[in-house]
């Protein structure tokens, strides 16, 4: 992407469907659950353009909510002891995602959800929020006042300013 995809804003819909670009099994490899087997779902699009970013977010198809969850469901037949899904993005806050996390915990399901901090969703309770602020062409995105209370951990990383 490198700060060359498009911008674009929050959507709000009932969520039974989202962008997504991708799902696959992997091991999470940063913050509070590294090392935990996990499921991503890659969600579509993002509201900023960081020149920094090397994360494909663009190609994405428009599934339903019963079509990812059937993805999830057919990865857990063969990875049964994978109790993480990782909702990441380009931006996942960016689209209407309660109703698919609900729907994910009600299958005994550990969800995470790594945004930038700069939307809020209400999403349910136990979800684990990763916020990862950025700052781009010298701009610091703030982190939602709101979004604050609910996050369970922050992620840095270093770039040359």
């Amino acid at each position: 992407m490198l700060g060359k995809n498009k911008i674009l804003k929050s959507e709000n819909h009932d969520g039974n469907y989202l962008d997504v670009q991708d799902i696959f099994f992997t091991l999470q490899g940063e913050g509070p659950n590294v090392g935990m087997p996990a499921i991503f779902i890659r969600l579509g699009g993002c509201n900023l353009a960081c020149e920094f970013c090397d994360t494909e977010f663009e190609s994405y198809n428009r599934l339903t909510l019963i079509e990812i969850l059937d993805k999830i469901k057919d990865i857990l037949q063969k990875k049964p002891k994978t109790p993480l899904v990782v909702i990441t993005g380009g931006e996942p806050m960016r689209q209407p995602i309660a109703k698919l996390c609900q729907k994910l915990q009600d299958l005994n399901l550990l969800v995470q959800i790594e945004t930038n901090g700069t939307i809020f969703r209400d999403l349910p309770k136990d979800v684990q929020i990763i916020c990862s602020p950025k700052i781009n062409n010298k701009k610091y995105y703030p982190i939602r006042p709101d979004l604050l209370p609910r996050i369970t951990a922050f992620k840095f990383k270093s770039c040359n300013f």
